[in-house]
This record gives structure tokens, C-alpha cells and sequence, in this order.
């Protein structure tokens, strides 16, 4: 019997168990500065579907990515978190996704392109940010094998993201103008005629502005079912490292989804806080403390909007405007409450991210937020308390010029 194909055996590595699994989805989904999907969804319906008391999932260091024989690819999922969260099982379709890129790869290599000679296996995963589903997304794709019965793979997870929080376009990671954008595959389900197959697109095109303008436009139509997968950025190790996304960002999550998990009240902040400023060696703090009292989104492509906080305790009088795009993108903090955008006013910018804390020890994306706010309205009831945790942007991200110009192009 033929032996799994894996990264270099003496390599460190962990295996996450289901547990692991939670506290990461837990922990990615406070450092994702209100995106990266729903925590809901993810505890509830993704795990609960896709994990059990048996998974072992093999995370394994940037570090570990020293053979240019070993190729990968960044894996995601595009589309409406509606349809999502009405079926989850949409979030497999990153694996046939990852399945064909590595299929076009080794298409080029046979076909002697210089760029592909180094490549004897497609065996490992990143995820394009941190958030509580997309997180997961490489995990379902490390669960799910290569369907290459001649040489069986195993798929690692690197413990490393594109951008260090959860980010509205592909522009805003560390991939994005370091590694080829073709070959690329975007593929959902077929809902054009019952019993329809997986679809499959990949284009080449000339930057990541024009690839996700266009892979949109298809998911929109039944052809891609709303929801479909991503597999793209694909590159040996070596390539990957020198784009430097940012490190253990994996394990990060998984530590502070243990810590939300395990302490309590004020202990529960400052070891939160600790753990950012002297392990992930981010600057970070309490910046605001207030009721949700108003809150707008649009739907429609990417979720826009606003989120306003009316301060309380040390905060009172003060009030905190965040203006999202998915992800909370920039804040204001005012003396009245304003909800117009007032640059003179701006306080804290992407690439640093705000992150929600309730006393309770919640954290949330604004999907999940939008739904809180919604019903505690219908109660009559007033919107959540909660934190705000600013964090400073991860120094990858910092010490990328062409990145740090295409956030002050977002903004």
C-alpha cells in the first residue's frame, strides 16, 4: 500500500481535535474586527456537521513549508451568508474546488511549464483570513481527501492567514500581488436544472480587483448556486513564506477562544489583552464600552454599513460610529450621535481591527450582531452591551507597502 504523501515528517505539527475546533472558531471570530462569518453558523450547523470525536486535523507551521516540492493553495468560500446558513453543507465546495486547481496544476506540469516543475504534491491549505467560518473552510478541505488514488495525500492546514482579521476584498491580503492569481477555480452547484452538477470557472485576468468583480457576477447566477467555493493563489512553500502572510494566527485563535471560553468578567479582558500584547505582540486595548443603539445594513453584495455604540462608564457622553463593509473598516467617535461619516473624526482604521466583547463573554460577527440587534428590538428590549477591543494590524501587514495603500484606497 502506497504511503500518505505529507509535509516533511520531522516537521512540527499539531492535531486538532473538535474541541480545538471551537475555541478556534470562538477566538477567530473576536479577531476578525466583525467579519470572517457567523459564529452562530459555525457552532451550530458547520461543526456539529463537518467534525466529530474522531477528527484529527494536521496545522502545521509557515515553517514547515520549506520544499518547493510541496504546493498548496489558499481556499475560501464566495457568496450569500444567507444561502449559507440555510444550508451549510455549501461550505464543502471549497474541496472539489481544491481538488480541480490541483488538477489544472499538474495539467501545467505535464505540459512542461516552467512554473510547475518543482510540483510532486498539492498537500497543503491556508485560509484568506481569520473569521469563524472561514477559518473552518480549510479545515473541511484538510477533512475531505485529494481524490488521488495513485498517490494519497494528506491535506495540512497551515497555521497562517492572508491578512491577520477578516478583510471585505481580496486586494487587502498578504497573497494578493505576490502569487499568481491563475490558475484559479471558483465551483458551486448547478441549480439550473434539478440534480445539477458542480460548475466549474477559473480566469485569468489581470488583478484580483477584475478576478472578484467577475466570480461574483457568477455566483449570482443559479449556475453557481449562491454560495461556491474558492481555491486560488496556488504555490509551493517557499513561494507562500516569502509572501508572508501572517503567523500562527491558527493557534492564536485557538488560545483566545480558550481564554473567552475559560475566564470571566474583568480577568476574562486582561488576559484577553495580554495574550494579544505579549504573545501575538499586537498592541491592544479596551477602546469603547457602550449600548448598540443603532444599527444599518445592506445586504446586497457586501454587507454595508454602520453600527453605532452610546458610551457608558468611562465612555459616557461619547459615541462610537463604526462604518462596515462586511467588517468594521473605520470608526468615529463624536460627542453627539452622528451617524455621518466625518473623516475629520476618524479614530480607529482598518488594517487594525475592532473587535466586539460582551460582559458575558460573546463575540460575534455583524451578521450575527445585525440579528441580536434585530430581535432585542421586537423584545423592546435596548441593543447589547459591549466592548470594543481595538487591536493593531498584524506587522505583516504593516510592513507591506502595496497592502497598506490598498486599505487607504478602501477607506
Amino acid at each position: 500500500m502506497l504511503e500518505k504523501q505529507e509535509l516533511t515528517a520531522d516537521s512540527s505539527y499539531r492535531q486538532l481535535k473538535i474541541e480545538d475546533i471551537r475555541n478556534i472558531a470562538q477566538g477567530a471570530c473576536f479577531l476578525a474586527s466583525g467579519g470572517g462569518g457567523s459564529l452562530q453558523l459555525a457552532l451550530t450547523k458547520i461543526i456539529p456537521n463537518f467534525f466529530d470525536t474522531q477528527t484529527k486535523i494536521r496545522l502545521v507551521t509557515l515553517d514547515a513549508l520549506t520544499l518547493k516540492s510541496d504546493w498548496g493553495a489558499v481556499v475560501a468560500g464566495m457568496g450569500s451568508p444567507l444561502t449559507l446558513f440555510n444550508n451549510p453543507t455549501l461550505v464543502k465546495t471549497a474541496i472539489p474546488a481544491y481538488e480541480e486547481l490541483a488538477k489544472l496544476c499538474f495539467g501545467f506540469k505535464a505540459a512542461e511549464q516552467d512554473r510547475y516543475k518543482s510540483l510532486e504534491r498539492m498537500n497543503f491549505c491556508l485560509p484568506v483570513e481569520i473569521g469563524a467560518v472561514y477559518s473552518l473552510v480549510p479545515m473541511s478541505v484538510a477533512q475531505g481527501s485529494l481524490s488521488n488514488k495513485s498517490q494519497p495525500v494528506t491535506i495540512s492546514v497551515v497555521d497562517a492567514d492572508g491578512a491577520g482579521r477578516a478583510v471585505p476584498t481580496l486586494p487587502l491580503t498578504t497573497y494578493a500581488r505576490q502569487i499568481n492569481l491563475y490558475p484559479n477555480i471558483l465551483g458551486g452547484k448547478n441549480e439550473t436544472e434539478p440534480g445539477g452538477d458542480f460548475d466549474y470557472s477559473s480566469l485569468n485576468v489581470q488583478d484580483e480587483t477584475t478576478l472578484e468583480t467577475a466570480f461574483l457576477g457568477l455566483i449570482d447566477s443559479k449556475a453557481f448556486g449562491l454560495v461556491s467555493g474558492l481555491a486560488i493563489y496556488a504555490a509551493n512553500g517557499p513561494k507562500f513564506q516569502s509572501c508572508q502572510p501572517v503567523r500562527n494566527s491558527l493557534s492564536d485563535a485557538l488560545q483566545i477562544g480558550t481564554i473567552i471560553n475559560q475566564k470571566t468578567g474583568e480577568e476574562r479582558l486582561k488576559s484577553l489583552l495580554s495574550y494579544i500584547t505579549s504573545t501575538m505582540g499586537r498592541v491592544a486595548k479596551q477602546a469603547f464600552y457602550g449600548q448598540i443603539t443603532y444599527m444599518e445594513q445592506a445586504t446586497e453584495g457586501l454587507d454595508t454599513g454602520v453600527v453605532q455604540i452610546t458610551g457608558a462608564g468611562p465612555f459616557k457622553g461619547e459615541f462610537l460610529t463604526i462604518f462596515i463593509e462586511n467588517e468594521n473598516i473605520w470608526s468615529q467617535k463624536t460627542k453627539t450621535p452622528d451617524r455621518q461619516a466625518h473623516p475629520e473624526n476618524a479614530w480607529i482604521m482598518g488594517p487594525d481591527s475592532m473587535n466586539y466583547l460582551t460582559d458575558e463573554g460573546h463575540v460575534f460577527d455583524n451578521s450575527d450582531l445585525w440579528n441580536i440587534y434585530q430581535w432585542q428590538l421586537y423584545q423592546n428590549q435596548g441593543g447589547p452591551m459591549v466592548r470594543i477591543v481595538a487591536v493593531q494590524a498584524a506587522e505583516e501587514v504593516l510592513k507591506n507597502p502595496q497592502l497598506m495603500a490598498a486599505w487607504t484606497q478602501e477607506i
